[in-house]
């Protein structure tokens, strides 16, 4: 009867959080739509995975141009969010993690993938129960069949919303990894993620909490999260530009039809072998300067 008792309030507690956040980002977009900018500055949002990377950026695009101003606005909004904030004025630039509709080019925005982010299931540093795993018992995770750790300790499996880039990715793995993700948004209770830094905060806080993340969010936020081998691959840049671990996130930067100079020149800074060489520092892949 307690332990009945506890479930019911843990998921009331999360029904309520979630609620929360839901309204925390509504109101930030509403904010960045009114608020007023600066005439040169450059705002940006977009998808969690990239901000880290794109503050590092920022820091040395000012450096580079005395006088320049670029905000990396926060909390994220994700691809959706900036997207729209982005049509209405309220961006100079989104990050989106997947290419634009065709409605939405027709309104005049331009897409350019400028980095992808390593996909990796991550859990908290200090979190000693496990080293890695296969896709086989990650998928028996998401399926519940595994529902404890070796320890005897449960799994807290966090999820991402149906939508969200990572669970689309995840699910593209195989169809056993499909078929397990899709039983775990089924099942009633579950502890879901609205963004990339919540679910990097639940991640770090949860004890046994495993889940989603990106390399990238990772060492550009300095997160105390471990990113565990799949199927005995280290999941490093390396290993994905060699492609033995082939599970990442593009990133697109997306601009509307009229942007100002500043925002073609961070644009093209953030493309340029500087700009590359900082994000390949912060977990993210980039092609080579041509």
């Amino acid at each position: 009867m307690t332990s009945t008792i506890i479930r019911r309030l843990w998921r009331k507690s999360w029904a309520f959080f979630a609620r929360a956040v839901s309204a925390s980002l509504l109101a930030g977009a509403l904010a960045l739509g009114s608020a007023p900018a600066a005439a040169d500055t450059v705002r940006i949002n977009g998808t969690g995975a990239a901000l880290g990377g794109l503050e590092a950026v920022a820091e040395a695009y000012a450096k580079a141009y005395p006088g320049s101003q670029v905000s990396i606005l926060r909390p994220a909004l994700g691809g959706g969010g900036s997207l729209k904030a982005l049509q209405a004025g309220a961006l100079d630039l989104a990050i989106s993690a997947r290419p634009l509709k065709e409605e939405e080019r027709a309104l005049g925005l331009v897409a350019q993938e400028y980095a992808k982010a390593p996909l990796v299931i991550a859990v908290a540093k200090n979190n000693q129960r496990i080293t890695g795993l296969t896709l086989a018992e990650l998928a028996d995770i998401y399926a519940g069949r595994t529902a404890v750790w070796r320890d005897g300790s449960p799994v807290r499996l966090i999820l991402r919303q149906p939508s969200d880039a990572d669970t689309l990715l995840l699910r593209a793995i195989s169809p056993e990894l499909d078929a397990a993700v899709a039983a775990a948004l089924a099942r009633k209770g579950m502890v879901t993620a609205m963004t990339d830094q919540e679910s990097a905060e639940l991640l770090e806080k949860i004890p046994g909490a495993i889940g989603t993340s990106s390399l990238a969010l990772i060492v550009a936020e300095k997160r105390a999260l471990r990113p565990l081998p799949l199927n005995g691959v280290e999941p490093t840049l390396q290993a994905f530009a060699d492609g033995r671990y082939p599970y990442a996130k593009a990133l697109y930067l997306v601009m509307g039809a009229h942007p100002s100079g500043e925002t073609r020149r961070f644009a093209e800074f953030l493309r340029s072998p500087a700009g590359r060489a900082i994000l390949r520092r912060n977990g993210y892949w980039t092609p080579e300067a041509p």
